[in-house]
This record gives structure tokens, C-alpha cells and sequence, in this order.
């Protein structure tokens, strides 16, 4: 049974589009990678190889502007012990874009509560972030037609709380947009 379990977890591993990781600090402190999933080339460009002979170092491919909050998630992670989901630009000198990374980690205490290592999950999340940014923009474009317009427009959702207010709506009733957005 346990070496059925054992395969079908592979298989699974195997299977999935996410990047997983295990590893475990040595004695000075080190990481030493246990597992290493096959979706690596994949998602960040590297075989298993690649990614081990590098020492694992992918802050190296991070956007410049995602080191420093990279750094400060790791020394939490390792402060605080608690899972974190960190998103980041990544991007090998070969590519032409930046990928955006959505890594899950999981500090791995041993029985005296001693931070021990991380499994980690990390999935190809550009799309997502490529669509939400999209969104922003168009909003910000229909904001800026509203505004335009010389009367006041309020939407509404479903609750009849407003969404959404034009600078001539702000005008007439007196408030900034702030105090006026999630109101009834």
C-alpha cells in the first residue's frame, strides 16, 4: 500500500503545471534541496539539473525592483515560521519578458519547533496578473470618459452600494471619491 501511495503521489507531482520543492538546511545553514519537481524547465527556464548546479540562487533572475521584498519574505518566513505566498517578476537573460511567479513556501520545523527547511510551490501566474492590470486600465479609461461628461454619474451594485462616482458626482455632493465609493 505504501508503495502504491508512494507512485501515485509521483505520478501526481508529474502531472500537475506547478514547480514543487523541498528542502532541508544542512549544518551550516545551507539549503539542500531533497525534491525538485520536473515542471522547473517549464517555469523558470531551468532543467533540474540546471536549477541544482546554480544553487537553486533565483533571486539572481528576479526583477531588481522584487529583491529587496524577496529577501525580507525569506528572513520572515524564517522568523515567523508561517507559510507566505510571494509574488514576483522573474526572468531568464534568454527571455524577453518577465514572468510573474506566485511561490507558496511552508517552512518544515522538526519536533523542537527548529525552522528545518521549505516546500514550496510555485506556479506561472502572468496571465492572471496580465488580465488584472488590463482591467485597471480600462477602468481607469472609462474613469477618465466619466469625468469628462459634465453630469453626474453614479453606478451602483447589486446591494445599491456605489461603485463606482464621476468628478462631477464628487462636486455635487460634496465628497472625494473615497468617501463616497462603498456607500448606500
Amino acid at each position: 500500500l505504501l508503495l502504491q501511495s508512494e507512485k501515485n503521489f509521483s505520478q501526481v507531482l508529474h502531472k500537475i503545471d506547478e514547480f514543487v520543492y523541498y528542502f532541508e538546511y544542512d549544518e551550516n545553514n545551507k539549503p539542500q534541496p531533497k525534491y525538485v519537481g520536473n515542471q522547473s524547465k517549464k517555469l523558470i527556464g531551468l532543467t533540474i539539473e540546471q536549477y541544482l548546479k546554480s544553487g537553486h540562487k533565483l533571486l539572481e533572475n528576479c526583477h531588481p525592483e522584487e529583491v529587496p521584498k524577496m529577501l525580507a519574505a525569506s528572513k520572515k518566513i524564517k522568523k515567523e515560521l508561517k507559510p507566505q505566498i510571494e509574488k514576483y517578476r522573474y526572468k531568464l537573460k534568454s527571455w524577453k519578458e518577465y514572468k510573474w511567479i506566485e511561490e507558496r513556501i511552508f517552512p518544515q520545523v522538526d519536533s523542537k519547533g527548529k525552522h528545518i527547511g521549505n516546500f514550496g510551490i510555485m506556479r506561472d501566474i502572468t496571465e492572471q496578473i496580465n488580465a488584472e492590470q488590463k482591467l485597471i486600465l480600462e477602468k481607469e479609461k472609462l474613469k477618465l470618459y466619466l469625468d469628462v461628461a459634465g453630469i453626474l454619474l453614479i453606478a451602483l451594485d447589486a446591494n445599491q452600494k456605489v461603485i463606482m462616482v464621476n468628478k462631477k458626482g464628487c462636486e455635487v455632493l460634496g465628497y472625494n471619491e473615497k468617501k463616497i465609493i462603498n456607500k448606500n
